[in-house]
């Protein structure tokens, strides 16, 4: 069997572009609105749980083009 290595993906903050996130809620002193997300240990800007969701969608999608591709690409040979 062989494998074929496509990479990685990381979450980004859509202001700095980190890639570094601090859970909100995990101190207790984070603000109601921003539980459902995280915080960007970069800059400080809440990330929204919805915009999370988009982020890991499209990751999904750009993942499923990539293995898509390597299994065509494999059939070929």
């Amino acid at each position: 069997m062989t494998t074929h290595n496509i990479g990685s993906v990381n979450i980004r903050c859509p202001d700095c572009g980190g890639d570094q996130f601090i859970k909100d809620g995990a101190d207790g002193d984070v603000p109601p609105a921003a539980l459902a997300g995280a915080t960007c240990a970069a800059c400080g800007r809440i990330v929204s749980r919805d915009e999370i969701e988009d982020q890991v969608g499209k990751i999904g999608e750009v993942f499923t083009n990539l293995v898509g591709d390597a299994i065509r690409k494999a059939l070929r040979n």
